[in-house]
């Protein structure tokens, strides 16, 4: 889908859209072919759900997009980490003016900067995730676990 489609078919979301298509053009990425991965509430969890497929598939062109955007202009440069992700998050286009303002209030009260403050938003809910599904798997392993199936010891280091 272009552009003026997905807009069209998801009027005033959020969304995670993978780059089916994409060429760069004097250090801006235009986004010929889009595919929406997911479909969010808030900008937030935009965010947090691009931090999880992110680190699923590395080598997909993923963005967190808002269609109340008018022109889809994508600012290229290094994408390593945390750091760059948290400062283009804070632009009212990719978050809204009111979650970027509350940034910046926060911010300047605390006496940080608001990449800080994204970065350790999005570490917090990314180990609260992570427990999360250790914490499930563990019960889904010791609901399924049958002593008389498994292999003794002994005969697990033979």
């Amino acid at each position: 889908m272009n552009w003026q489609q997905v807009q069209q078919r998801f009027p005033s979301r959020w969304l995670l859209v993978e780059a089916i298509e994409a060429h760069s053009i004097h250090g801006s990425r235009v986004l010929d072919d889009l595919s929406v991965v997911q479909e969010y509430s808030s900008g937030r969890d935009a965010l947090i759900g691009y931090l999880e497929h992110h680190r699923r598939a590395p080598h997909r062109e993923l963005y967190v997009l808002h269609t109340d955007r008018v022109e889809l202009a994508v600012e290229e440069g290094e994408r390593i980490g945390l750091r760059p992700l948290a400062v283009r998050a804070v632009s009212p286009a990719t978050v809204g003016e009111e979650v970027a303002s509350w940034l910046r209030r926060r911010a300047e009260e605390e006496k940080r900067s608001v990449s800080a403050l994204v970065r350790e938003t999005l570490v917090e809910q990314y180990e609260e995730e992570e427990e999360r599904f250790w914490a499930k798997q563990g019960e889904e392993r010791l609901q399924s676990f049958d002593r008389r199936r498994a292999v003794p010891h002994g005969d697990a280091w033979m």
